[in-house]
């Protein structure tokens, strides 16, 4: 006679199979929570940080450029004018005049000039070169420089040299060789 067989105590293979999932997938999600997803929150909090930081960047960046300066342009019914001479009034005094002139306006302090003592044709007209140095602070010297930038006297800057003033460091001293066109009586 056979005995029949008795249920084992203890679980089936089946069960055994559930039991070993269920404990795979717990472990995963367990993981994922541990490791997986503090280090995407992580990364999505240094993406955006630096984001903001590129933000922040851009904004300083623009806000400590120089706007750029709208080019010179003479109004179109006057021609820029030559350096017109005084009467008995020679190349020389007249450029050391105007310069004069500039230098006071600006507040910049007028060191040596240097003037070309004959006249070079150019364009139909007498230039001079005349090699100026010139002192004081950034915005005094700045404004000197655009004041050779108006149209009137014609004139032009063809090297040009700055550096900071020995003995003092908050003035700058610039050296220029300029051209100075001159009209003629």
């Amino acid at each position: 006679m056979s005995t029949p067989k008795l249920p084992r105590a203890g679980m089936s293979a089946r069960d055994r199979k559930l039991i070993l999932a269920f404990a795979f997938f717990a472990e995963a999600v367990i993981l994922y929570m541990g490791l997986v997803d503090p280090l995407i929150t992580r990364l999505a909090r240094a993406r955006s940080l630096e984001e903001s930081t590129r933000h922040a960047h851009a904004e300083l960046s623009a806000a400590l450029l120089p706007e750029p300066r709208a080019p010179l342009t003479a109004p179109t019914e006057a021609k820029p004018a030559p350096l017109s001479l005084g009467q008995r009034e020679s190349a020389t005094v007249a450029i050391q005049r105007v310069l004069g002139q500039m230098a006071s306006e600006t507040g910049v302090r007028l060191g040596q000039v240097t003037i070309a003592p004959t006249p070079e044709p150019r364009g139909g007209l007498a230039s001079h070169a005349v090699d100026v140095e010139v002192s004081g602070a950034y915005e005094a010297v700045s404004a000197f420089i655009g004041g050779l930038e108006a149209p009137e006297p014609v004139r032009g800057i063809e090297v040009f040299e700055i550096a900071t003033a020995e003995g003092d460091a908050d003035a700058i001293r610039a050296t220029l060789t300029l051209r100075f066109y001159l009209r003629t009586p």
